[in-house]
């Protein structure tokens, strides 16, 4: 919801919000339809838009929440280790 404040004034489309948090649309789904379940946001009648459920919600989380991006992955996170990266293993060319 704080990556969607941080946008601006809604609507907001759900691929932009995706990309705020360095997520793909697909992979915020669940998190999407949690929110909309508790009422505190709604989808809009334009096909891929939200919006929040309380009118200047998000100009409320500007002023009194802290934004903090998503961290970035580690170089090598999803299994690009370099060759030398590990234990040393006796023979193994380093």
């Amino acid at each position: 919801m704080r990556a969607m404040a941080e946008l601006g004034n809604g609507p907001y489309r759900s691929g932009l919000i995706a990309k705020k948090l360095g997520k793909s649309p697909a992979a915020l789904s669940q998190l999407r339809d949690r929110l909309i379940g508790k009422g505190l946001i709604y989808a809009t009648e334009d096909f891929g838009h939200l919006d929040f459920s309380v009118p200047r919600f998000d100009e409320f989380m500007r002023r009194y929440m802290d934004y903090k991006s998503p961290p970035k992955p580690k170089k090598g996170a999803h299994g690009n280790h370099a060759l030398n990266d590990g234990p040393e293993i006796p023979g193994r060319p380093t």
